[in-house]
């Protein structure tokens, strides 16, 4: 996903404008402040939102979409309002924001841990972060 993020953005493979340039204090703080939001994240989507929705219907799938969508919403701010995103890059980022949650929320469910979400989303925040 990262890497066609990077992609559909520059219209080829670039490392020119991505944290792959960023010094290395720079680079921590980012990765640090990345996994600290898959945290608060997670917390909320699956051990608040998914945990609710999955006690009154029992129904994984139901649950993981109806939360898949509300992680969406509070994404399209996020999404928005990024300035260098484009037309296909927003839908592209969308489309992998909701199936990062629906795989999450059913591995959640499963598992009834956030130790695996919440590091599912950390990496996939990072491949974006060091490739768009």
């Amino acid at each position: 996903m990262a890497v066609i993020g990077n992609i559909t953005k520059y219209g080829h493979f670039s490392t020119d404008a991505t944290l792959f340039s960023l010094s290395s204090s720079t680079l921590a703080m980012t990765i640090a402040i990345t996994v600290a939001t898959a945290i608060s994240e997670e917390i909320l989507s699956r051990g608040f939102v998914i945990k609710r929705l999955y006690e009154d219907s029992k129904s994984v799938y139901g649950s993981a979409f109806l939360g898949s969508v509300l992680f969406l919403i509070l994404h399209v701010p996020i999404l928005f309002g990024d300035y260098k995103l484009s037309g296909p890059s927003i839908i592209l980022l969308l489309s992998t924001n909701f199936i990062l949650s629906f795989i999450n929320s059913i591995v959640f469910i499963d598992r009834k841990s956030l130790i695996a979400p919440i590091l599912i989303h950390a990496f996939y925040n990072i491949a974006i972060l060091l490739y768009t």
